[in-house]
C-alpha cells in the first residue's frame, strides 16, 4: 500500500484538492447559504441532493486520479523509451554542461568505447577526454560558441588507455535537469581515416607507375585506377569507378576458368597471379599478365591493387616462335633425312652423278628452310 501510495503521490495529491474542497462544498454549503429553518420534506430533499452531488465529486475525483495517473505514466513510459535510445544506442553518446563542461549523462557506448566506468565519466569534464595538444582547440571553439546551433566536425580525442582516436562529433543543445547542456554523439573514425590516408599513398604511388593499376573495395568494386589503366583500356576513372573489372573487361573469348579462379582467390581474400585475354572499349583484345593482392589493415582486408602488363607482344611473339619451331620440326626433316640417306648411300656404293645432284637439292632445300627461319627471326627483332 505504501508502495502505491508512493508511486501516485502526485496524481493522489491532485485529486484530493478536488476532492476535499468539493465535498466541504457539498456537506456545509446548505448551512452556510441557508440558515433558516427547514420542514421534514424540504431536509430529506437536501439531504438526497447532497448524496448525488457527493457521489458525483467523489466520482470525478476517482476519475481525476485515474486520468492522472495513466498521464503521469504514459510520460514515464516515453520518458523511458527516451532514455532506453539513449543508454542502448550503439553511438558513443554524453551529455554535458554548457557552465562547466561536466559530464551528466553517459551511454554503454561511451563507457566501452572510452574505457572509463559510468562513475568515472561523470566526475570528468570534456576537457579530460582530450589530448593536452587539442585542449587550445577546444577552448577556442568553445569561446566563439553559439547558443541552439548544431556542431559537426572532426576532433581527437584520448581514451582511458592513452590511446588517441579521430571521432565524427554531432552536437545539439538541450536543456536537462533544467540547466543549459549539450547532447553530443561520436562516432569512431580512426579506422577510416588510416584507410584513406593509406589509399591515398597507395594511389600516389601507382599514379607514376607504367603498369596499369586497379584499386578496388573488398567486394571487388573500382575504386581507383591510374592513368596507365586509361591508356591501356580506353576507360576513364568516372567510366569504372563503382564497377568490377570483370563487367567490362571480360568478353567472349575470356577464358571462363581464368575468371572464375581469380573470383575464387577475390572472395578467399587470397593473391592471384596469371595471364587473362581482355578486351579494350574499343572491342580490341589483348593479353594481360596481372597480379590481384589484398590490402590488410588493422588486421582486415580493405581493398584489392591489380596490377596489370600488356603481354599481347610477347604473346605474338611466343606464336611466332612456335611457327619457327614447327618449321623448323617439320621442314628441316624431310631435306636433313635425304642427305643423311644419301651419304649413307654414297658411303656404301660410291660415288654417282644422280646421287649427287639430289644430294645438292636436298641442301638447297634445307638453305631455303634456313632462310625463313632467319627471315622470321629478324622480323621478331624488329617489332621488339
Amino acid at each position: 500500500m505504501k508502495a502505491f501510495l508512493r508511486k501516485n503521490r502526485t496524481a493522489l495529491l491532485l485529486s484530493l484538492l478536488y476532492f476535499v474542497p468539493g465535498m466541504v462544498w457539498v456537506l456545509f454549503s446548505d448551512r452556510w447559504l441557508f440558515s433558516e429553518p427547514r420542514d421534514l420534506e424540504t431536509e430529506k430533499v437536501l439531504q438526497i441532493d447532497m448524496i448525488k452531488d457527493a457521489s458525483f465529486v467523489v466520482a470525478v475525483s476517482v476519475l481525476f486520479f485515474i486520468s492522472i495517473r495513466l498521464s503521469r505514466k504514459k510520460l514515464q513510459d516515453t520518458r523511458q523509451q527516451y532514455q532506453n535510445l539513449f543508454e542502448q544506442n550503439l553511438t558513443p553518446m554524453w551529455i554535458y554542461e554548457l557552465n562547466t563542461l561536466k559530464f551528466v549523462a553517459v551511454n554503454n557506448a561511451a563507457v566501452n568505447q572510452y574505457g572509463y566506468t559510468r562513475e568515472e565519466f561523470l566526475s570528468m569534464t570534456l576537457e579530460n577526454i582530450r589530448p593536452p595538444e587539442a585542449l587550445d582547440t577546444l577552448r577556442k571553439h568553445l569561446a566563439t560558441y553559439t547558443p541552439s546551433q548544431s556542431h559537426r566536425g572532426l576532433w581527437t580525442h584520448r581514451k582511458k588507455s592513452g590511446e588517441i582516436i579521430v571521432v565524427e562529433i554531432l552536437a545539439d543543445d538541450v536543456t536537462f535537469f533544467n540547466k543549459p547542456c549539450r547532447l553530443v554523439s561520436a562516432t569512431d573514425i580512426t579506422d577510416r581515416i588510416k584507410k584513406d590516408v593509406d589509399l591515398n599513398r597507395l594511389s600516389l604511388v601507382a599514379k607514376n607507375a607504367t603498369n596499369a593499376v586497379i584499386i578496388t573495395s573488398r567486394d571487388a568494386k573500382i575504386e581507383w585506377v591510374n592513368d596507365a589503366f586509361t591508356s591501356l583500356t580506353g576507360y576513364t576513372i568516372d567510366e569504372v569507378t563503382g564497377k568490377r573489372p570483370s563487367d567490362f573487361l571480360h568478353g567472349p573469348l575470356t577464358d571462363q576458368r581464368t575468371q572464375d579462379e581469380i573470383f575464387r582467390c577475390i572472395e578467399q581474400k587470397k593473391p592471384y597471379a596469371g595471364e587473362i585475354l581482355n578486351y579494350r572499349k574499343d572491342g580490341s583484345v589483348f593479353w594481360l599478365r596481372l597480379t590481384v593482392s589484398p590490402v590488410i589493415t588493422g588486421g582486415e582486408i580493405t581493398n584489392f591493387v591489380t596490377v596489370q602488363t600488356d603481354i599481347t607482344a610477347i604473346k605474338d611473339q611466343n606464336d611466332r616462335l612456335r611457327d619457327i619451331a614447327y618449321t623448323a620440326s617439320h621442314g628441316f626433316r624431310k631435306p636433313l633425312a635425304n642427305i643423311l640417306g644419301l651419304l649413307e648411300f654414297v658411303h656404301e656404293n660410291g660415288t654417282d652423278k644422280q646421287i649427287i645432284a639430289d644430294l645438292k637439292k636436298s641442301a638447297l632445300e634445307l638453305d631455303k628452310e634456313v632462310r625463313v627461319i632467319v627471315d622470321k627471326t629478324k622480323t621478331i627483332n624488329a617489332q621488339n
